[in-house]
């Protein structure tokens, strides 16, 4: 193995057979497969009850998630250094990815508007004897430690390695920056022309986890989130040159390729499983009304997700084939399906990690909340819209479009809601339609300062005081609402 690896590092390329293993793409074959795949993999992590200590230690598919040679030469570097082979791997995951253009954008297709950033935040919890710095110091060198990047950033006097757990936290929720690397927390800066930050935090189970409480607001939806046991071998006289040479290589082809920004999409076979992932994920919200809101969250950022662990595995297998920087920018079917195994991992995570966290801090608000009453749960959605407007405290005065979609979007999510702006929009509508609610416009600047003016509506609800008046309203709100008028202002 360490033989083939150094082979690697010195440019041989491999066969299919070498890259890959055989049972790769197994229940991921045709279109419907992989749909009824993704649906049995989301029930699976839903009913089980294992929490995320013991998810880090159950078996998992590590030889899927990665093409073979990295899959080796991560699990030589975590041998012979004594470190966890996940956290081996999400650590080179987040820093390829932040090697890449900051403006590099990923698409399913070409015309797609909706686009993604390539980072990949990433939160480990170790256990204290994982030997956390010495992976650090080894992931961060190998990333700027290479000729192709600037002297300044290559010296390491751009990266900052002081700060607080909390600080951290507060960047990475308040303006989506956080960074780069300490034992227990993370700080960085690159002073460069073009910069991106690299989230990547290796701490304590502990303070892991107390980074990574859960929020409605959805803050942890977006980090790979591990908690591997501690290091199961060591052999300290393990030949590792050439596995951390193959990983050199990989930075030195991404510090070229990061030089000009891309759009990444999908070629037409990768597409096709892609849209049946999708369909899966539908499926499953469907047809599971009592899915953790939290794992929710998670699950309908499959596609970032799903994009941002596929353009890594392609910049692998760029490394592992020798492709000139002006490489493809479309990404291929086998680079979806490992994908697909790195995200079936992260969901078994977050959804443990998410069930455990409501036990352990019950006092944070942190359990779902409690069911609606069965005619509530009958109401559509618009209806739902139409009842929270008038009954919310938060309604009160004028809304524009955009708060109305603030106050309602998280609850209509809890609700498996896939289109928060259509049952809004409906809602709104048919209330003016009804004299439930009065609309207003005003004409703003678009800038301070500007010439330009842009039209904001308002909208305001009808009192209830005058809603009494007409007994077709009255009839609307208590029948249809399941309002009951006595009891409102």
């Amino acid at each position: 193995m360490t033989d083939l690896l150094q082979q690697l590092a010195e440019g041989r390329l491999l066969s299919p057979d070498e890259l890959h293993v055989d049972d790769l793409f197994e229940g991921l074959m045709e279109p419907a497969e992989v749909r009824q795949t993704v649906k049995q993999w989301l029930e699976d992590i839903n009913r089980d009850q294992k929490n995320h200590i013991e998810v880090g230690s159950a078996p998992c598919c590590q030889r899927k998630m990665l093409p073979k040679p990295f899959a080796q030469a991560f699990r030589v570097l975590a041998i012979s250094q004594g470190w966890a082979w996940e956290a081996v791997c999400q650590a080179v995951f987040a820093m390829q990815a932040f090697l890449e253009h900051p403006e590099t954008r990923l698409k399913e297709f070409a015309e797609e508007i909706h686009d993604r950033g390539p980072s990949i935040p990433a939160f480990a919890g170790l256990a204290a004897s994982d030997r956390k710095s010495s992976l650090v110091k080894w992931v961060s060198g190998m990333m700027i430690d290479v000729p192709e990047l600037p002297d300044d950033v290559r010296s390491g006097t751009t990266v900052c390695n002081d700060g607080t757990l909390r600080g951290l936290r507060e960047a990475l929720s308040n303006y989506s920056r956080g960074g780069l690397i300490s034992d227990e927390v993370a700080a960085g800066r690159f002073d460069v022309q073009h910069y991106a930050w690299v989230h990547l935090v290796l701490g304590q189970r502990e303070a892991t986890a107390e980074a990574m409480k859960p929020t409605y607001g959805g803050f942890q939806k977006r980090f790979s989130l591990i908690f591997p046991p501690a290091a199961a071998e060591q052999d300290n006289e393990l030949p590792c040159t050439g596995a951390m040479a193959l990983c050199t290589r990989m930075s030195r082809l991404m510090a070229r390729q990061g030089k000009q920004k891309q759009i990444m999409v999908l070629d037409t076979e990768a597409r096709t499983l892609f849209k049946a992932v999708v369909m899966g994920v539908q499926d499953l919200i469907r047809d599971h009304d009592q899915l953790d809101p939290f794992l929710l969250q998670k699950v309908k950022l499959h596609d970032t997700d799903i994009l941002r662990y596929t353009n890594v595995v392609r910049r692998m297998l760029q490394t592992l084939q020798g492709q000139s920087d002006e490489a493809r920018a479309e990404a291929s079917l086998v680079e979806v399906v490992y994908a697909l195994h790195q995200w079936h991992r992260q969901l078994q995570y977050h959804a443990a990690f998410y069930r455990w966290a409501k036990d352990k801090w019950p006092q944070a608000g942190l359990q779902a909340p409690a069911q609606p009453a069965q005619a509530e749960k009958q109401l559509s959605h618009k209806l739902w819209v139409q009842k929270e407007w008038l009954t919310s405290p938060r309604f009160r005065g004028e809304v524009t479009w955009n708060k109305a979609r603030d106050i309602v979007r998280h609850k209509l999510a809890y609700r498996n809601c896939s289109d928060v702006r259509r049952a809004l929009q409906e809602a709104i509508s048919d209330m003016i339609d009804k004299g439930l609610l009065n609309k207003s416009t005003e004409n703003v600047a678009e800038q301070p300062e500007s010439r330009k003016r842009k039209t904001i509506e308002k909208y305001s609800r009808v009192p209830f005081s005058i809603l009494r008046r007409y007994p077709d309203k009255i009839e609307y709100c208590n029948d249809v609402l399941n309002i009951n008028m006595e009891e409102q202002e």
